[in-house]
């Protein structure tokens, strides 16, 4: 059974229409359309994956520190690889955040301009 958000009578659930105020079930409702996906907050396992990269990145200087000693210049093309990768990763992880935001906020136009029709048609 159907109830009709309009007038509250009980429709058949295969009705298109309510047989008490002729209202169209083929209009979409605003109360039933999804929410857009949210980006979920990492909480500790981003806490983890901080403390993991602050761990890699001592580790990584104290080796190129010992490095640097003992071989002294490839110890510095090393370092300047190392440090191009994790440049690298940071432009990624920046352009990964950058795409999440677009794909989300694409979701919210799509919402809102779903939300202007459904309103124009309901008048």
């Amino acid at each position: 059974m159907k109830t009709c958000d309009v007038c509250g009578y009980e429709n058949e659930s295969n009705d298109k229409f309510c047989g008490n105020c002729g209202k169209n079930f083929g209009k979409i409702n605003l109360n039933d359309l999804p929410e857009p996906s949210k980006r979920r907050l990492r909480g500790i396992g981003g806490f983890l994956y901080l403390i993991y990269w602050v761990t890699f990145l001592i580790i990584t200087s104290i080796v190129l520190a010992i490095l640097y000693f003992i071989f002294g210049f490839w110890a510095e093309l090393l370092s300047f690889i190392i440090t191009l990768f994790i440049i690298i990763g940071c432009l990624g992880q920046i352009f990964t955040a950058l795409f999440d935001w677009y794909r989300e906020n694409h979701e919210l136009k799509k919402k809102r301009k779903l939300k202007k029709k459904v309103v124009v048609q309901d008048e």
